[in-house]
């Protein structure tokens, strides 16, 4: 649990590992201002509201870092804005890599490497105005942007992101491709 704003820095992202064990979040952040680096991120619980990195704060970092293997949600977001989510690998995750919802406002997601999971991206429930760049997703199930009655979620797919091997595609992104990018 962080609730105080600091500098959480691993040794080694492929060596240093921190697991729940299949119980609960891995990391509970609900302090603002905090950066997480150089971690493998493992093993949350299996419910809807658990995450690798449980997210509630406003202008963190999440980078460097291999969030794989198990995790319900890679990085679960709530009401949180103003963080970066770059050079992260996401693998594994069996239900979303990135999920930010409940009004989750001028995030940017980039330089990920979001592969093998069931979906992607999701955003959803007022979560808007968030940039998602140069990012390479693929060969997850989905990857996707849900629109309710209430809110609507309004986000630009910026060019450089290479998009692929997705059997669904939900969205009302705004999908822009470049000459490199591939937008199956």
């Amino acid at each position: 649990i962080i609730d105080k704003s600091i500098d959480l820095i691993g040794e080694n992202k492929d060596s240093t590992i921190i697991d729940s064990g299949g119980t609960g979040d891995v990391i509970y952040v609900s302090a603002d201002l905090v950066n997480i680096s150089e971690f493998t991120i493992q093993n949350c619980g299996s419910k809807w509201f658990d995450g690798g990195i449980e997210l509630i704060s406003n202008n963190s970092n999440i980078f460097n870092n291999k969030i794989i293997l198990n995790n319900y949600a890679g990085i679960r977001m709530w009401k949180s804005s103003n963080n970066t989510i770059y050079a992260n690998n996401f693998e594994q995750n069996s239900f979303v890599s990135v999920w930010l919802l409940g009004g989750c406002l001028n995030n940017e997601i980039n330089d990920n490497e979001i592969i093998n999971n069931n979906i992607g991206i999701k955003l959803e429930n007022g979560s808007n105005n968030n940039i998602i760049k140069q990012n390479n997703i693929s060969n997850n199930s989905a990857l996707y942007s849900l629109q309710s009655t209430t809110y609507h979620v309004q986000h630009a797919l910026q060019v450089h992101n290479n998009i692929s091997n997705h059997s669904v595609l939900y969205s009302n992104f705004t999908i822009m491709c470049s000459m490199h990018t591939s937008c199956n």
